[in-house]
């Protein structure tokens, strides 16, 4: 397509409230593009040379972007790019970017990239994991490198992915500094080669403080989301629960779809967690499986069972355990049978754990659940005397029956698993 010189694209919306982001025009050009040289989008958006790989699309000579609704037109490639408000940018797609009050730098939550780029934030800009409709979480730590010149002329918010790095090697110059938005739960890294702004060189943003959030009662349409040094204890039942990377999920809960990132331990010692659709162990993911005897033991209850992620089994105190003994760990209660495994843990595996040898099968029960079977008898550690019964919910140091050394463990009161 044949273009003028100069090109503007606008829109009546340049609201970015989620009611009205749908509603800015989106047109996609497929196909190299010819004669264009500055573009300017405001209430717009799309996309230019869709269909042509990354790597063969034409770099105009200047772009100016603001109000882009989904933000799809931040893939245009040019020398110069400017962004406004309610609109991001690429860092790698240009020489040079300048990131205005309200606009946003966009740093991939997906991919690891690197970008030689000169940036200039000016005060109230910001930068983030993009604006964008829609959200497809990434489960692999990814980093982004700014090697190129960057100068904070104001404060500059960042809020990341929690698998997000953002580092800035290059010369980082004037008064503003980085600052953490309240939500952000990625990881800045500051190795400048030449500092001369008001952030210092070295890591920066939230600590992620470790809180525990009690969730009761049936509210089946609310979506929970862990974040990262959070423990969220459900009992009850929500809608969809996703677990990132540096969360707990407990409880005796009943939930439509469960995915792990993190780390999810049934019930209050032991329990049962019932998902109506779906339960995904990502590749991060750590379930957290306690067993006292045959008849009391955490168990997770599926349609559909996906497993990527790692089985850490605990022996609870005062547990007696024969030879034979059978615990459903995940029973699958669909028709499907269970995708993956536990990492490590093939069919047929065992796993050994204060004294007592487990043999795992994801054919087990009725032919689809995830079964450990004792091969020995055993009994488990007496419990330390800590001066009560009840240990306060909490994370802990790992303690004796912890399969893995470095793992964490909330252990409160005993509770009688009804299994299904």
């Amino acid at each position: 397509m044949r273009f003028t010189s100069d090109a503007e694209f606008t829109g009546d919306h340049t609201s970015s409230d989620s009611k009205d982001e749908r509603k800015i025009p989106k047109v996609y050009i497929v196909g190299t593009i010819n004669g264009l040289s500055n573009l300017k989008s405001n209430g717009f958006d799309g996309g230019l040379e869709e269909g042509v790989e990354e790597k063969n699309r034409s770099t105009i000579n200047r772009f100016e972007v603001a109000n882009s609704g989904c933000n799809d037109i931040a893939g245009v490639k040019a020398s110069e790019i400017i962004v406004g408000e309610n609109a991001g940018a690429w860092p790698k797609n240009a020489n040079s970017v300048t990131i205005k009050n309200k606009g946003q730098l966009d740093i991939s939550y997906y991919s690891d990239e690197t970008s030689s780029s000169k940036i200039t934030f000016e005060n109230g800009s910001m930068i983030s994991s993009g604006i964008r409709c829609y959200y497809v979480a990434s489960h692999q730590n990814v980093t982004t490198v700014l090697s190129g010149d960057i100068t904070l002329n104001g404060d500059v918010e960042y809020q990341l992915a929690p698998n997000v790095t953002l580092k800035i090697t290059g010369k980082l110059s004037g008064p503003g500094k980085l600052v953490a938005h309240k939500d952000n739960e990625g990881t800045v890294l500051v190795e400048s080669s030449n500092n001369t702004s008001g952030t210092p060189n070295g890591q920066i943003g939230h600590t992620n403080e470790a809180k525990t959030i009690q969730l009761d009662g049936d509210k089946p349409d609310e979506f929970v989301t862990v974040k990262k040094g959070e423990t969220v204890l459900l009992n009850g039942s929500r809608s969809h629960v996703t677990v990132r990377e540096g969360g707990v999920f407990g409880g005796d809960a009943t939930v439509k779809g469960l995915y792990v990132s993190g780390i999810v331990s049934p019930g209050n010692s032991p329990g049962k967690i019932t998902v109506l659709e779906g339960f995904s162990l990502n590749n991060t993911g750590v379930y957290k499986a306690e067993i006292l005897n045959k008849d009391h033991y955490d168990q997770i209850v599926a349609h559909d069972v996906y497993l990527k992620g790692s089985l850490d089994l605990t022996y609870l105190a005062g547990g007696v355990i024969k030879k034979g003994d059978t615990f459903t760990i995940v029973s699958n209660n669909g028709t499907n049978p269970v995708q993956g495994t536990f990492k490590d843990l093939p069919e047929g595996a065992e796993v050994t754990v204060s004294g007592a040898t487990f043999k795992i099968s994801y054919v087990g029960g009725d032919g689809n659940d995830v079964v450990l079977t004792a091969q020995n008898d055993s009994k488990a550690p007496k419990a330390p005397n800590t001066g009560g019964e009840k240990l306060s919910v909490n994370l802990i140091g790992a303690i004796a029956g912890v399969a893995s050394a470095a793992a964490l463990l909330f252990v409160t009161k005993r509770k009688s698993l009804s299994k299904k």
